[in-house]
């Protein structure tokens, strides 16, 4: 089972997310403007560890909770990304949900 703590971080220019997954973090740091689509704000960032570029998704769950059958259609979005492994196909790096903000993350490779 995994386990999930978001801890936002703030400096002057960037926003850093610190993402405990079963008691191991995994730092996300943000360094673009954020592009808004019709569901998500997508923001181009790097994981700490690995210095790997990903695209950041960003969801606002109570939107997504207006949309008929919205949360299923999200989920279901993230459960095929973590069977598909190809070459061809965009990674599905983590996903995780911000309880307080009522946000929903997912995070692919760039």
């Amino acid at each position: 089972m995994l386990e999930y703590c978001i801890t936002p971080h703030l400096s002057k220019e960037r926003f850093c997310w610190v993402v405990v997954v079963n008691h191991r973090p995994k730092k996300f740091l943000t360094f673009t403007f954020p592009l808004s689509g019709s569901y998500a704000t997508v923001k181009e960032g790097v994981e700490l560890e690995t210095l790997r570029r990903v695209a950041i998704k960003i969801f606002d769950r109570k939107q997504l909770r207006k949309l008929t059958g919205g949360e299923a259609t999200i989920e279901r979005e993230v459960h095929i990304h973590k069977l598909l492994k190809h070459s061809n196909i965009v990674e599905l790096v983590e996903d995780f949900v911000d309880e307080e903000k009522d946000k929903l993350y997912i995070v692919l490779e760039y």
